[in-house]
């Protein structure tokens, strides 16, 4: 679930970053605004930081067993769903308010 949601904010914020280099307000880009810099420093943070944490319990689960998983990391695998998915909703929040195109099938 978490690596799910973090792959997904990542992808978000790619496609976020991408648009306001590319789309120009007032004869400048977007992300020349400071409230829109702002912004995707905050999701990439987020993306950022849940993955570290991915990461790190990743490893730790490399280093024990099946027993040791439950009774170690079940807190700290909970906590860090928890944290994947409301940095999920904030960086959902934060993204659709960086004007993006809408794409419409043929």
């Amino acid at each position: 679930m978490a690596c799910g949601s973090i792959g997904t904010q990542r992808a978000i914020v790619e496609e976020c970053f991408k648009w306001a280099v590319q789309r120009k307000v007032f004869g400048k880009p977007l992300i020349s605004q400071a409230v829109i810099r702002s912004k995707l420093a905050a999701m990439i943070s987020r993306v950022e930081s849940g993955q570290n944490w991915l990461e790190n319990v990743t490893y730790q689960m490399t280093k024990m067993n099946n027993a040791q998983h439950a009774a170690l990391l079940a807190g700290q695998i909970a906590f860090l769903k928890m944290h994947a998915s409301r940095a999920g909703q904030d960086t959902a929040r934060d993204a659709v308010q960086v004007p993006i195109p809408q794409t419409t099938n043929p």
